[in-house]
């Protein structure tokens, strides 16, 4: 699978595909993962705060980011959207990316150090890969 074009975004291939783990460490980034029936998985990791709105609420955990403010346990709250189907996923031109979740949860990453603020890794069931990153005013890809 590619990343298909979405206007001046791109869409990532993961519509469909369930949140399927949070993996939240003391001594590493966190990594959100994503998994389909088929055996596709797609994995996120964070190097920069995390923006999560549900409803009319909206929270930044700082604690995704490394540094001094470096707390991954801040972000067990996710874990009420565990098993969630994901609805649109697209990464944005200015390094952003945003996913919503059938539970009616959006999470996005800006990124705003001058450096890259998320990664995403998609591998289908033929071990063919791809990867993107967002960093400050721009994707790399």
């Amino acid at each position: 699978m590619k990343l298909k074009s979405h206007g001046r975004h791109f869409e990532l291939p993961i519509i469909g595909f369930r949140f399927a783990e949070l993996r939240l460490a003391i001594d590493r980034l966190v990594e959100i993962h994503f998994r389909d029936a088929c055996g596709n998985v797609a994995s996120l990791t964070l190097e920069e705060s995390l923006t999560v709105d549900k409803g009319s609420h909206s929270s930044e955990y700082e604690g995704s980011k490394p540094g001094k403010s470096f707390a991954p346990q801040m972000l067990a709250p996710l874990a009420d959207s565990l098993g969630c189907t994901v609805l649109h996923a697209l990464a944005q031109i200015d390094g952003t990316i945003r996913i919503a979740l059938s539970d009616k949860t959006e999470f996005s990453v800006a990124p705003t150090s001058g450096y890259e603020g998320w990664h995403f890794k998609f591998t289908d069931d033929c071990s063919n890969s791809f990867e993107v990153h967002g960093a400050t005013g721009h994707l790399i890809r």
